[in-house]
């Protein structure tokens, strides 16, 4: 028996053995995220830098200003604190905010906003609490081009006391990655 090189094209995945393909077969600059995927990409999480202070009952931009990974530069760490992705997409988004207060804290609300506008808010009823920790989540349609977010806290809190955003250990943090088109 002959055994030929097939020609390029001719031989398909499911004609290949289980174990045909190693890691040491696939050169180092061969796979890269766009070959392997077109989604999760763009994505980024960052957190705050140290504890951000906040007014009684004021909405209140978080400046995340400490970038854990921005894998495609589009959130904006030093300015807008926002999140500008280039590619279109549904992107699912989340916002961890730890809340810490001298007194009593009575109300916390988390908002995502896109392009200025409230998109995902969540609200916590909770009375005379000086810790709370709160998670907003979801799916929000990004066009690739001018859309972008942003994470905003507001809390109420009892008379005299005062409100802060925890930045330990990454209690405070924001992220977003592109799961569809």
């Amino acid at each position: 028996i002959t055994l030929q090189t097939p020609s390029a094209g001719s031989v398909n995945t499911d004609q290949l053995a289980a174990t045909a393909v190693t890691t040491a077969k696939i050169a180092n600059d061969a796979v890269t995220k766009d070959k392997v995927s077109n989604l999760m990409y763009p994505a980024f999480e960052a957190t705050l830098s140290s504890d951000q202070t906040l007014s009684d009952a004021v909405e209140t931009k978080v400046q995340f200003d400490n970038e854990i990974f921005d894998t495609d530069n589009c959130y904006d760490a030093t300015t807008n604190y926002r999140f500008l992705p280039t590619v279109a997409g549904k992107y699912f988004v989340y916002l961890k905010i730890n809340f810490v207060g001298s007194g009593g804290i009575n109300d916390t609300f988390t908002k995502i906003k896109k392009n200025g506008v409230n998109e995902i808010m969540d609200l916590n009823n909770d009375s005379a609490i000086v810790q709370q920790a709160q998670i907003t989540m979801g799916v929000i349609d990004m066009n690739g081009t001018s859309d972008y977010i942003e994470g905003f806290a507001v809390n109420d809190v009892a008379v005299g006391s005062s409100c802060s955003l925890d930045a330990d250990n990454r209690k405070t943090t924001f992220g977003a990655y592109r799961i569809g088109d």
